[in-house]
């Protein structure tokens, strides 16, 4: 009964350690970005915490029993305690602190929970192990059922967790879960069996060799974090970027450190001459991980996408195909090697022993998550990092071989000779598209934040990519959309002069708001600022903004900038990728709310609402939550996107006026016809509110963040468009001093038919289309994007 208790302990300790880490990154990227850099710190501060636990709790420790109570205990309230504090970490920023005094505040407080964290595991073990003659198959066993426990933790904390009861409720029960753990430790009795015994004399190594064995485990742990950075970078370019795809590629990790540990308790005769042979293994799996890397796209993303209908598959089984193969074998070997050392280490007192060797292990989990994500990733690339890393690996077996049975292996030799060409071959990660259509690749570059790619199809259409998400494209009607984001302000009576972009995109928006003359200064944030590197490849679209002296574009995260700034703008104007590929957090309450506060009194928000791969409640939920943040909100539809904008007064438009700016506005990619543009306008927040339908999305629990099949329908735009007309008001609830009632009510009619118009060639059937098109023209032959878009559509086809 004592062993299953403790067995239970360990169990559930270990289920909330990546309970914490996943809920907290998801936290904490809110308040420092959601940026590389970010992540990276919270990783290696999550991890140097563990391991400066597991040092110092190995030295504190001097009743076992009551040490595990204390730690049970303190990781339950701290749990608590910190995630009641990062509440107040806003504030900080509204006192103008400087951004490493609030990094360093948050890296404290995820200090305070992991040291604790870190003593567990060498005092559990202490408690468990009977028998120091069988110590190996005993860390052996642990490891596995350790790394099992993170597995479910990290399953259920992705996938139903986050999902169903929030970061914050997920936070509470992991310290609650600590909490039953606390009380269950009061059964438990104290059997420090290991104590008891004389040393593990057949493994009694010099404290030279155990030196040895400690920069092998903290070599051991920077190889396999640094891979982890370079493989998790090219799947942002290979696979759709789901909170559900990244705990699959997470959880397949653990899997294989499980695997790994299970094949070192069965084997156990590895002795300590022998484990360099591991690392030189760990070579071998990399460089066939990297051949395999290079080619998923060929192999499995492109086969899958042509065979697969149901969206769920074609999001989720390319993800776990892809873990398996690139990232399952090189953790069985780090799964294997861990335990090995520490098996091989221990020798009179395995609480201070392991946690020298976790803490170790942990320097170089830190070493590497720094280096690989700050200096060798955006300096080398995904391609060659991974060379690096293999060589690498590679000086590493033979520096410890040498140490170790004082010979160089020559097979190490050949092969480091035979890898230090490939740096020559310049290997780009592509989008599987480019694979699917034959694309010249007219710019490349990897960057700390992203990867931006350009490609020229043969028809001369140019598309571009950051990681995996299509930017918004040329075609008429995304042209029209992003220029509406900066038009609308205007047209609605204000003359703006400081303005906030929230990506930059191909700049379309930002020429557009570049062009109002009283616009003195536009502060532009961009997660991957590189992109605008691209933007000559769009002159004709852009005019060349980027060069304006006006245009201040910024590196990092937009929703953390607004955080940080004490500036007031005009507009702020949000464009940001797809809600299902990761911007999920900008389209939540507290981010509508956010851009609010940061608006002068008569400013405006835009905000881009794509209609496609949005379920109809995300879509309803979208649009109910910009109108619980901004209640004189105002809907308005481009041609397949919508647009929506927020102010803090009530929206009154002087037609009279509204005409003139119209009429100034000379944009050869815009129609600017006054009545055209007044006729595109939908609704109010009254009339949305009344249509429900959808839920307010919270930071805490975004729906948006989690896959949704439903998203990827084929139907979702017809559905999410037909809303739209169900929504379509008279255009005088808006407008003043718009008289001319039978023009408004041929524009209106003529827009409803548009609408079923882009149903019809949505479903494929381009003769109802044209067909509506022309019924549309003869009811309105005012409005010449009609007959324009009657004849691109026949020159086409």
């Amino acid at each position: 009964m004592n062993r299953f208790l403790i067995l239970l302990i360990l169990f559930l300790l270990n289920f909330i350690f990546l309970l914490f880490e996943i809920s907290l990154n998801h936290k904490l990227s809110l308040l420092l970005g959601s940026t590389v850099t970010a992540s990276t710190i919270v990783l290696s501060v999550f991890m140097g915490g563990l391991g400066i636990g597991a040092l110092f709790n190995g030295f504190l420790v001097k009743n076992l029993k009551k040490y595990l109570t204390i730690l049970t205990i303190s990781i339950g309230i701290l749990g608590f305690g910190v995630n009641y504090i990062l509440e107040f970490i806003p504030n900080l920023y509204e006192l103008n602190l400087p951004q490493f005094i609030i990094v360093t505040i948050v890296s404290l407080l995820i200090l305070l929970l992991t040291f604790p964290m870190g003593g567990v595991l060498p005092i559990v073990a202490n408690l468990l192990i009977e028998d120091s003659k069988n110590i190996k198959s005993s860390v052996g066993n642990l490891y596995i059922f350790e790394t099992l426990a993170s597995v479910f933790g990290g399953l259920l904390t992705g996938f139903v967790f986050l999902r169903y009861i929030g970061v914050e409720n997920t936070i509470l029960l992991g310290s609650a879960i600590s909490i039953i753990s606390f009380f269950i430790s009061f059964k438990v009795r104290d059997t420090d069996y290991l104590a008891k015994q004389d040393p593990v004399k057949s493994e009694n190594r010099s404290e030279k060799d155990r030196y040895t064995l400690l920069k092998m485990t903290a070599f051991s742990g920077m190889v396999i974090f640094s891979y982890q950075i370079f493989i998790l970078r090219a799947l942002k370019v290979y696979l759709t970027n789901t909170t559900y795809t990244f705990t699959i590629v997470s959880a397949s990790v653990i899997i294989g450190l499980t695997l790994g540990s299970f094949i070192f308790s069965v084997t156990r005769k590895i002795g300590f001459k022998n484990l360099p042979k591991i690392i030189f293994i760990e070579a071998i799996i990399l460089s066939i991980s990297l051949i395999v890397l290079i080619n998923i796209p060929k192999w499995i993303l492109i086969p899958l996408h042509n065979n697969l209908s149901e969206p769920i598959l074609r999001i989720g089984l390319p993800a776990i195909l892809t873990s398996l193969l690139i990232m399952v074998p090189i953790s069985i070997v780090s799964g294997y090697i861990f335990p090995a050392i520490l098996s091989t280490y221990i020798r009179d007192d395995f609480v201070k022993e392991s946690g020298i060797v976790v803490f170790f292990n942990s320097i170089g989990i830190v070493l590497g998550t720094i280096i690989s994500g700050f200096f060798i990733l955006p300096l080398l690339g995904v391609y060659k990092s991974l060379i690096l890393l293999i060589l690498t690996i590679v000086l590493g077996y033979i520096y410890f071989d040498k140490k170790i049975n004082s010979r160089v292996y020559p097979p190490a030799i050949f092969m480091v000779i035979l890898i230090t060409p490939l740096f020559i071959w310049e290997k780009k990660i592509l989008p599987p598209s480019f694979s699917i259509v034959d694309r010249e690749v007219l710019y490349y570059s990897e960057t700390k934040e992203g990867t931006v790619s350009i490609g020229k199809e043969k028809s001369g259409k140019i598309i571009s990519f950051i990681n995996n998400s299509q930017v918004m494209g040329i075609s008429y009607d995304a042209v029209k959309t992003v220029k509406m984001l900066g038009y609308l302000p205007y047209l609605a009576g204000l003359d703006p002069k400081d303005v906030l972009i929230v990506g930059f995109g191909i700049g379309g928006t930002t020429s557009t708001i570049n062009n109002l003359k009283t616009v003195e200064n536009i502060d532009c944030v961009e997660l991957v600022p590189d992109v605008k590197s691209s933007a000559n490849y769009y002159m004709e679209y852009n005019n060349g903004v980027e060069k304006s002296e006006k245009l201040n574009i910024i590196g990092g995260d937009g929703r953390q900038f607004m955080l940080k700034t004490d500036k007031r703008y005009d507009i702020i104007s949000s464009d940001p990728t797809h809600p299902v590929l990761g911007s999920g957090p900008l389209y939540t309450k507290e981010y509508f709310s956010l851009c609010k506060s940061k608006l002068k009194p008569n400013g405006f928000v835009t905000q881009y609402l794509p209609l496609h791969k949005l379920s109809v409640k995300d879509f309803n939920s979208i649009l109910l939550t910009f109108a619980n943040v901004f209640p004189n909100m105002t809907l308005w539809l481009g041609q397949s996107h919508a647009i929506l904008m927020g102010s803090k007064s009530k929206l009154e438009i002087d037609y009279n006026d509204f005409y003139k700016r119209a009429k100034m506005i000379k944009d050869r990619w815009f129609y600017s016809d006054p009545m055209h543009l007044a006729s595109v306008y939908i609704c109010n927040g009254e009339t949305i509110k009344k249509n429900g339908g959808g839920e307010v999305i919270f930071d805490d629990k975004n729906i948006l963040n989690f896959f949704n099949p439903e998203a990827f329908n084929f139907d979702n735009w017809e559905k999410n468009i037909t809303t739209i007309k169900k929504l379509y008001t008279d255009p005088g609830e808006v407008f003043r001093n718009l008289n001319d009632r039978n023009r408004v009510r041929n524009y209106k009619k003529s827009r409803e038919l548009l609408i079923d118009a882009f149903i019809e060639k949505n479903r494929g059937n381009r003769k109802a289309y044209l067909q509506l098109m022309k019924k549309a023209a003869n009811i309105n032959r005012e409005d010449q994007e009609i007959p324009f878009l009657i004849r691109s559509e026949q020159m086409v086809r």
